[in-house]
């Protein structure tokens, strides 16, 4: 006899049976190896299992928007946009804590070499969290074996603990009451994976400030960092719940013209994705244009041609450094709010002028 805290050694893999609702329950031993191995299709050896689950996860999280974020070419446009402010860059948290701050007393050659780390330090604060789309919800059956109906009244999840896979690799079934034997699904996954390998500042369940009538306040606060940053710890990139969080966060962003309160942290660069993506980047591009960051607007309006191609689009071969003509091309074509752009941008010629004219001013003063 054995409960359900405790390891059962089959062939090479190392399995513990947990319950999905119900408290540790004591049972024969035999049986619960009979609903292991009762079904052909799972195999007792751990590298037989790795390599089937590593074959449905990766057809199943191979999205074109993934592979889209990921490209080469946008990534390098994220980056450039999302900028480099060290000090909001190494600034304490919402989530984080408070860290106190350190002070050395350094020669001019440690003092470089303290400054190189920063950098590098500042880079990894910098990475972007991944862009997927939702996890699709199908039941995988393993087996139907009315034979085992009703030898419980709760689900019974088995659990492969070997070491070497990744909480989305790792093979997790369920044997229902009515005997079918399929693997788990997401949330039930999700679950299973933080009782046993729990993630730092992750709950089992889900906080209460994700619910709708208290996410709202926070969002009104313009607390959003401390939003994106928790909802990075919650959930995986995939979770539907994750992906509708963000999504309100980044409209309400563009919906208060916030979007400075995201530079030079890792959302910035997914948000102006997510605009880019759902063609609404005119808010933003306002923005960037009020704050005399043509460069970057140049850079947006080029994110927006590679995430939305378009064989209807007309091909202007512009130079690289011709950042004014990209905008207003963009402007002629497919800006949603053409009017408020265009007046943004005649407000930044009309500084841009003025600035040019104060030299000959002040000589012929």
């Amino acid at each position: 006899m054995f409960s359900l805290n405790q390891l059962v050694k089959i062939g090479n893999g190392s399995f513990r049976l947990s319950r999905n609702i119900s408290p540790s329950h004591v049972f024969d031993w035999r049986n619960s190896l009979r609903l292991i191995c009762s079904s052909g299709v799972v195999k007792c050896s751990s590298s037989s299992i790795s390599s089937s689950s590593n074959q449905l996860i990766d057809s199943n999280t191979k999205r074109d928007k993934e592979t889209l974020f990921m490209d080469k070419n946008i990534q390098t446009i994220l980056r450039k946009i999302t900028g480099y402010n060290e000090d909001r860059v190494f600034s304490n948290k919402p989530v984080s804590g408070y860290k106190p701050p350190k002070y050395l007393f350094l020669t001019d050659e440690e003092l470089e070499m303290t400054r190189e780390r920063a950098r590098k330090e500042g880079g990894k604060n910098l990475q972007m969290p991944p862009v997927m789309e939702p996890w699709e919800e199908k039941d995988y059956i393993l087996a139907d074996e009315p034979e085992f109906k009703n030898f419980d009244i709760h689900n019974l999840v088995i659990t492969d603990l070997s070491q070497g896979f990744s909480d989305r690799n790792r093979l997790i079934a369920v044997r229902e009451p009515n005997g079918l034997l399929r693997r788990a699904r997401w949330e039930e996954r999700y679950r299973v994976n933080q009782i046993y390998f729990p993630v730092s500042g992750r709950g089992v369940t889900v906080p209460k400030m994700f619910e709708f009538e208290n996410l709202v306040p926070i969002l009104d606060r313009h607390d959003y960092l401390f939003v994106l940053d928790r909802a990075c710890i919650q959930f995986e990139p995939d979770d539907p719940r994750y992906i509708e969080i963000i999504c309100k966060t980044y409209d309400h962003i563009a919906a208060n013209d916030k979007f400075d309160l995201l530079r030079s942290t890792r959302h910035f660069g997914p948000m102006a994705f997510y605009l880019a993506w759902e063609g609404k980047i005119d808010s933003l591009l306002q923005d960037m244009i009020k704050r005399q960051m043509i460069e970057d607007a140049a850079h947006l309006v080029n994110l927006y041609y590679l995430v939305n191609p378009s064989e209807k689009r007309q091909k202007i071969d512009l130079p690289s450094n011709d950042h004014l003509s990209t905008i207003k091309n963009y402007l002629k074509s497919e800006c949603k709010e053409r009017y408020k752009v265009e007046a943004c941008l005649r407000v930044y010629e009309e500084i841009i002028a003025a600035k040019e004219d104060e030299p000959r001013l002040s000589s012929h003063g």
